[in-house]
């Protein structure tokens, strides 16, 4: 995965398969080969919140335009911070929020967040979001999958 974009104020370290955020960070990675989204389609994950921000997300995205977290599209999965109730639920997908020093390890459906046949999720973004103090926050996340499950069929 090679580094697509960081904003200012935070910064990330990558290391052995985890991404820890400290500040106020937007950090994207494309993935090697682009997944084809599907109404099938979850992702997988585990993260720490170690110092709450404003926001702390992880997205799954065609692209790297910055509306994600308020634009066209809700890609972003938010599960922790100070703003967690203030948030849109029409812009951003809320789960259950964790508190400092609780580690999240969560399956989600996200198929129907890409409505649009033939969507390619080519980034894995990281928000934490600290606009107030830049330079305060820190979360931790790793254990990253994309994955199909197919439905079975009953019949009666």
């Amino acid at each position: 995965m090679d580094n697509a974009r960081m904003s200012t104020g935070g910064g990330s370290i990558v290391e052995d398969g985890a991404i820890s955020l400290y500040g106020n960070v937007w950090k994207s990675f494309e993935l090697p080969t682009p997944y084809n989204a599907t109404g099938n389609t979850y992702i997988e994950f585990k993260a720490e919140l170690i110092d709450e921000a404003e926001g702390h997300a992880i997205c799954a995205e065609d692209d790297l335009n910055a509306d994600s977290y308020g634009g066209f599209h809700r890609r972003c999965i938010v599960f922790a911070g100070t703003q967690f109730d203030a948030w849109d639920d029409n812009h951003v997908l809320k789960i259950e929020k964790i508190e400092e020093g609780t580690t999240l390890v969560k399956r989600l459906f996200i198929g129907n967040l890409f409505p649009e046949v033939g969507t390619e999720i080519r980034y894995i973004s990281f928000v934490q979001d600290n606009d107030a103090m830049p330079a305060q926050g820190s979360s931790k996340l790793w254990d990253i999958r994309l994955f199909d499950i197919t439905p079975v069929s009953q019949f009666c």
